[in-house]
């Protein structure tokens, strides 16, 4: 297998941490790309009319996308319990939704307040920004199941949304006003699969 791929994207760490979790990582070979929403990456277009990463070619030769097709066809590749059994599997869906919607948020805000030129930035909408995720953060801090279930994907996908923000928006002391989900993310991000995925820009 392929996966065109950005060592910055948080969405690729997540489908990297899956893989590791489930033990095929090494299956799968890193195809380095340059995924940006107007200097498009023609190679990954070939793949995915979208145009983003994570774009994964299987063995069948087939492309997947997004982050959350592809995590799902590993875990059956797999034969893993990444999305539950049937009477956690839609609690699970539904934290993995929420998890995603971080990540997705967070990227917003760098496009608002890092790339978009200072003249034309919409501050509200950026403050709007911040209070989903601060109302996100908050169902997760208040949620015994979503960080004491087992592995799962929203816990793998909610672990890199939180190491995303830091990579990102490190002026953003989340763990200040969320302590139990700090010291969730703290003993999580020790685990093999996210050691060896940590973001970085390149060189």
């Amino acid at each position: 297998m392929q996966i065109f791929y950005s060592p910055s994207s948080p969405f690729v760490r997540k489908c990297l941490v899956t893989a590791k979790e489930l033990d095929c990582f090494d299956e799968i070979q890193l195809l380095d790309s340059s995924a940006h929403p107007i200097d498009r990456d023609k190679n990954i277009l070939k793949r995915n009319p979208l145009g983003q990463v994570p774009t994964l070619v299987t063995y069948k030769d087939e492309s997947l996308f997004d982050s959350r097709v592809i995590c799902e066809y590993l875990n059956k590749h797999k034969k893993g319990n990444l999305f539950g059994d049937d009477e956690s599997k839609w609690d699970i869906l539904k934290e993995h939704a929420i998890a995603d919607g971080i990540m997705t948020t967070t990227t917003l805000i760098r496009i608002e307040t890092q790339m978009r030129p200072t003249e034309l930035e919409w501050k509200d909408l950026t403050h709007g920004h911040f209070d989903k995720i601060c109302t996100s953060l908050s169902y997760f801090e208040e949620s015994d199941e979503a960080l004491t279930r087992p592995i799962n994907i929203a816990q793998i996908t909610l672990a890199c949304a939180l190491a995303y923000l830091d990579f990102r928006l490190p002026y953003f002391e989340w763990r200040k006003d969320f302590p139990k989900l700090a010291e969730w993310f703290n003993v999580f991000r020790q685990r093999p699969s996210m050691q060896s995925t940590e973001f970085h820009l390149k060189s």
